[in-house]
């Protein structure tokens, strides 16, 4: 089975699938592939670890950044895009409970710490981009990283 931390980043890929701006267009990688405007990257950067019990195997909980990045073709009106999509990306992961631990999926917690919203100019077309940065928490066995506890 694949390490916890794929697993989140496949889960919440799951449930951004399908919101009603960006649809389908939704990838769990920081590579994107050529597509249609709106579009969706979700991946992972940071994770911090601390042992919540000794012993062996030693409990770890695990703080893990995730990051969601929206991107727009950047005409006039992106920034409305773009705030409408972030909006549709906290409220549907903010009422996604399938994603905590107590309905059966990966998390203790899942929240928003910034949002940051730019125009990438250097691309071949011209490219408005909000980053949505959340934190996941999770617990894993030192031994056993492919399942939660």
């Amino acid at each position: 089975m694949a390490h916890v931390r794929t697993q989140i980043r496949n889960a919440i890929a799951a449930s951004l699938d399908g919101l009603t701006t960006t649809a389908s267009n939704v990838v769990a990688s920081r590579i994107k592939p050529e597509r249609d405007f709106p579009s969706l990257s979700v991946y992972t950067v940071d994770e911090d670890n601390e042992f919540e019990t000794m012993g062996s195997p030693r409990g770890e909980k695990r703080d893990l950044e995730v990051i969601i990045e929206a991107h727009v073709e950047a005409v006039t009106g992106f920034d409305d895009q773009l705030d409408l999509i972030c909006q549709e990306i906290e409220e549907q992961l903010a009422g996604d409970a399938s994603l905590k631990i107590k309905n059966g999926g990966l998390l203790y917690d899942l929240y928003l710490s910034r949002t940051s919203i730019d125009l990438l100019k250097e691309t071949a077309t011209p490219t408005g981009i909000a980053k949505l940065q959340y934190f996941a928490e999770y617990r894993v066995y030192e031994n056993d990283l492919s399942t939660v506890i």
